[in-house]
Formats: structure tokens, sequence, C-alpha cells
């Protein structure tokens, strides 16, 4: 699936996420209000890395998804996305159960998004390759669908917080990229401009004419 926004569309919608949920949590407008003491996880550190690409590619598509529909609606809305308690063996093979966001997908196993594992918050530094606005559409789907998360079990503004701070963090480089291409532009643009009338005084004109342009 294509791209159903431009790039400056989609970094305007992230900044306003950002600046929306600040206006409703507070403490996230300081960049360090982070909470991550996590729980340890399970699965074998290769096997959440050999995860997180897949599970990249799976958000990748359901960001599509809602760009596609902001291109038609002009609304950016996630329908698919149920909250409930998922159980699960820890590393200590114990049963642990929590609050986790269940989406489903038209095809395969549904994507369930824990916010106690650390795949969660590492997913967007672990795909550095990636292109910037897909970067970007992950991360704020993450953030779309894990602020409603607020306030249940087990997950705190503190961790949102965390979310946050990457998608910042990407919104800055973003503009970071743009004023370098518009730079290049602009340096393109002189480098190839021909001389106009303006900058070239007519051959037949009288040197004291000339003096006084100058």
């Amino acid at each position: 699936m294509g791209y159903g926004v431009s790039m400056e569309r989609l970094v305007l919608t992230a900044d306003d996420l950002i600046d929306y949920l600040v206006s409703v949590h507070p403490e996230l407008a300081d960049p360090r209000y982070v909470d991550l003491d996590l729980e340890p996880y399970g699965k074998a550190v290769k096997e959440s890395w050999v995860e997180f690409p897949l599970m990249f590619d799976d958000l990748v598509d359901r960001a599509r998804c809602i760009e596609a529909q902001y291109a038609k609606t002009s609304y950016m809305v996630e329908r698919g996305v149920d909250y409930c308690c998922v159980s699960r063996p820890n590393r200590d093979g114990d049963i642990v159960s929590s609050m986790c966001a269940v989406i489903a997908k038209d095809d395969g196993p549904a994507i369930i998004l824990d916010p106690n594992r650390p795949i969660v918050y590492g997913l967007v530094r672990a795909n550095p390759e990636r292109p910037l606005r897909d970067l970007i559409g992950v991360q704020s789907y993450l953030v779309r669908v894990f602020c409603q998360l607020v306030g249940r079990p087990g997950f705190t503004v503190g961790r949102l917080g965390q979310l946050v701070g990457t998608l910042r963090e990407l919104v800055r480089l973003a503009r970071l990229d743009e004023g370098d291409k518009a730079g290049d532009r602009a340096e393109r643009s002189t480098d190839g401009a021909e001389a106009g009338p303006e900058h070239v005084p007519p051959i037949h004109e009288p040197n004291t004419t000339r003096r006084e342009a100058a």
C-alpha cells in the first residue's frame, strides 16, 4: 500500500498529537518524564531481535491504512484495536497477565502490543534503516494506541512519555531534513539561474545611469 499523505502532513499531525497529549498530561512537556521499569520478558534476546522487523512491517501496514483513510475522510483513527487482559509466560515460566492492545489483521494472527515488553519502546530505534516517514508513521501509531491505556493497570504516563519522546525526536529529525532539502533547492536555484535583465545593465545605457543604479 502506498502513502496516503505527504511527509509534511504526516509531520504536522505527529506534532499536533504530541501537543494534544501534553495538554492532557502536562508532565509530558518534560522530555525526561519517563518510566520504563519493565518486567523481563520470557523470550531470548535473539528471538526478540528477529521479531523486531516483523512487528515493524505489520505496524507500517496499519499506519498506511490510517493514512489512506485520512486521505479519503480527513480523519486519522484506528478502529481495529481492542484492549483486553492477555496472559503469557514470563522468563521463569510463570503465567502473568497484563492489559494489552490487540490489533486484528485481515490475514494472519492478531498483533499483540504488550506494554510490558521492551520491543514496544525500542521498535523504531531497532529499525534505523527504514524510511523516516515510516518511522514517524509507526511511532505515531504506537502513541495513538497506547495513550488510551494510561490509567489502566500496568501503564503509566511515564511509559507513554517514552513513546512520546521518541516521536518528538523523529519530528525534530524530519524538520532538520526538510530544512536541509530546502537549503539544497535554494542553492541549486541560485547556481542554475540565468542572469536576467535585472542583473545585467542594458548595453546602450549611459555610464552615469549605471553608476547611479549601482
